[in-house]
């Protein structure tokens, strides 16, 4: 299917595609919901580096979980902004305990945060995490073009003439990670970690 083709799909049938592993259908979602997702993680945290980070731990979220995505309980759109606005909450967190200017709004919290919360909270740490630690296993040359990607939010041309590479090479080191980071998303926590 072409790019064209992709960007015509409904969310659910994008995400039903990620969970096949379709990298493309990956993309497709990214460049659809990207902005959104940092505008709101942005918001959220206030600081740049944290919607920074709560957008990559989003993504990499959806990626590794489209199978576990249930329509019953909202849209993909509304799934995907409360991954990243609970991400973006653990970012002022994580960075409250290590910073002690920066102080949280505790009604902003609670107004943020989901009722049932707990068990996704302790799933969305783990995923994080684990994402955070596949990324890093990934070559420079790979990680380096999917950070400029995901998460600066420049396109393939634009990390072409960032980096000065030819354009195939980026295309082609951003579909070598996100396959070596399927792969070892699907072969377990503890087979993804090991290598």
């Amino acid at each position: 299917m072409t790019k064209a083709q992709l960007t015509r799909l409904e969310d659910h049938d994008l995400v039903l595609r990620v969970a096949r592993g379709d990298v493309r259908a990956f993309e497709a979602i990214y460049d659809r919901h990207s902005a959104q997702v940092f505008g709101l993680a942005m918001r959220v945290t206030g600081r740049r580096r944290a919607a920074e980070e709560a957008t990559q731990d989003a993504f990499l979220g959806v990626w590794r979980a489209a199978r576990s995505y249930d329509t019953s309980r909202g849209t993909f759109k509304t799934w995907l902004l409360s991954m990243v606005r609970n991400r973006s909450i653990d970012c002022l967190r994580r960075e409250a305990r290590h910073d002690r200017d920066v102080e949280i709004d505790d009604a902003l919290v609670a107004q943020l945060e989901a009722a049932e919360r707990t068990e996704e909270q302790v799933a969305d740490r783990e995923e994080s995490f684990h994402a955070r630690q596949l990324l890093v296993s990934l070559p420079d040359d790979q990680r380096g073009v999917i950070e400029l990607a995901y998460f600066k939010g420049l396109t393939q041309t634009e990390i072409s003439e960032k980096v000065g590479i030819p354009l195939g090479t980026v295309k082609g080191r951003q579909r070598l990670a996100l396959t070596k980071l399927h792969r070892k998303l699907t072969s377990g926590p503890e087979l993804a970690l090991a290598g």
